[in-house]
Formats: C-alpha cells, sequence, structure tokens
C-alpha cells in the first residue's frame, strides 16, 4: 500500500512562528523480502503533522493463516485464500489527509493476487481466480511544486500470469512467474518500476508509492516502497534555513519558494 498524504495547498495555510525550529522526518519506503512478514513503510513527519507509511501487502507463501494486507497510510492488498486488503489509517480528507483500503484476493486459479491502495483510490481486487491480478490505487494529484504530479501510488498485483499494473502516483507493477508483468506508475516525482519474473517492480523514490507483489516462486521479493517526501511552499519573501541531517533542494514558483525535503531527520527554521 501507499503512504499517506496530507497536505492543505489552495487552503488555508499553516501558520508557523520566525525563529522557531520545525522538526521534519522524511520516512524511508517498506522493503520487499522473501519473509513470511508484512512490511510497512515509514511515516513521514513534519511538526506535528504525519503521513502514515504506507501498509505491507501479503502473499500466498506467508502461512497457512494467510493473513490479511496490513494496515497503514493505506493498506496493504491481500495474498490469497479470500484475504481482506489492509485498512487506511491515515485521517480523513475533513484533516487533509488521504488514503485507502488494499484490495481483497482471491485464492485459486493463477493465484491473483490483489493491488495495494494508493492515496486518491483503493486498490483493486482481481474480478475472478483466473484474470489479471488488482491494479495499485491511484495516488492523489497535487501541485504544490508546480509539476501537477500525482503522490502515493499503490503496488501492482501479483500472479503466476498477468500481473497487475501500479497505481498512478510512483507505485511499482506486480510481478508474474509465467506471463505479462506489471508496469510501474509515472506521472510522479519519480516513475515507479515494471514487475519481472522475480520481483515486483520498485517504487518511485520520494513519491510515497507501494512496491509492487513479488511473482512466484517463494524465492521471489516483492518490490520496495517509495520514500516519503516533504513538501514546504511560501512566499520567496521568507527565508528557509535547513539543519544538517535532511536533505532539501528549493526552486521558484512564481512568487513562491518551494523547498522539498527528500530524506533524512532534522529541523528548518523560517526567518
Amino acid at each position: 500500500g501507499a503512504g499517506g498524504v496530507v497536505h492543505n495547498f489552495g487552503g488555508t495555510p499553516l501558520s508557523l512562528t520566525a525563529s522557531t525550529n520545525y522538526t521534519i522526518t522524511v520516512g524511508a519506503g517498506g522493503t520487499g523480502t522473501t519473509a513470511n512478514i508484512t512490511v510497512n513503510g515509514e511515516d513521514s513527519v513534519f511538526d506535528a503533522i504525519t503521513a502514515i507509511g504506507g501498509g505491507g501487502g501479503t502473499s500466498y507463501y506467508m502461512s497457512s493463516t494467510y493473513p490479511d494486507g496490513a494496515d497503514g497510510g493505506s493498506g496493504g492488498g491481500g495474498g490469497s485464500s479470500s484475504t481482506s486488503g489492509g485498512a487506511a489509517l491515515q485521517p480523513s480528507s475533513a484533516s487533509g489527509g488521504y488514503g485507502n483500503v488494499g484490495g481483497y484476493s482471491i485464492f485459486a486459479g493463477d493465484f491473483p493476487t490483489a493491488g495495494g491502495g494508493g492515496a486518491n483510490t483503493a486498490g483493486q481486487t482481481p474480478a475472478n481466480p483466473y484474470t489479471t491480478a488488482g491494479t495499485g490505487g491511484n495516488g492523489l494529484q497535487v501541485d504544490i511544486d508546480g509539476n501537477n504530479y500525482y503522490w502515493a501510488g499503490g503496488g501492482g498485483g501479483s500472479s503466476f500470469q498477468t500481473a497487475g499494473a501500479a497505481g498512478i502516483g510512483g507505485g511499482g507493477g506486480g510481478g508474474s512467474s509465467y506471463g505479462s508483468s506489471g508496469a510501474g506508475g509515472g506521472s510522479a516525482i519519480n516513475s515507479g518500476s515494471s514487475g519481472n519474473t522475480q520481483t515486483g517492480g520498485n517504487a518511485g523514490s520520494n513519491t510515497g508509492g507501494g512496491g509492487g507483489g513479488g511473482p512466484a516462486p517463494s524465492t521471489a521479493t516483492g518490490g520496495n516502497g517509495g520514500s516519503g517526501v516533504v513538501i514546504l511552499r511560501y512566499a520567496n519573501t521568507k527565508t528557509i534555513t535547513v539543519s544538517a541531517g535532511l536533505t532539501a533542494t528549493t526552486a521558484a514558483v512564481g512568487t513562491d519558494s518551494v523547498t522539498t525535503l527528500t530524506a533524512g531527520t532534522g529541523t528548518i527554521t523560517f526567518s
């Protein structure tokens, strides 16, 4: 599942105090694995605002109980035996938050798994046991940085045959053992990669996207989730100071400045 998205672009701006340190953490994406566990992404944080990391997907091989997809900012997709997708934990759009559930999975036939939830739509459930795996939910389009990107697309489900594509917004495509793998999600700051016969596709870095499901056999790995991002847009009459420990770039967009923080933990201060 993709990470949650929180934004108030176009709404009432945050009121910040000059010469005050505000803590920022850019969360890492969940790591694809062959272990019988679900791996969630890390949270991204600005002061008291948290974008919750994406929920890990589940797998046919995980255990005899075939657990559901994990809860997260958006939920991970279900893997087999009629397993549910994970729930969306991100607070609702009333508070600026966006996330959706992972898809429900069907166990039979070509074992198509469900897609992970995206910030704008839920992960897709396969239509029947012999059809294409579920696509990842689409991300949310927010033009805060002047590029009109989509953010936090869900990862595509895997299959013995036709895997699911990732959601728009940098998700990774699902892997396929013998058929067509799913395409990575574009229209993002960094596009997700397609799956293959050995791994699910990786989500694009700094998109909050979900990784693609790993194909059979059980030695194949799921794709890595995309890391988070924190983007601040403010009047160009203000100056930002970024502490050590954070990776940041600043660009002009009209009469505003946009600072994009892509890694690390630290503080920022305005003057």
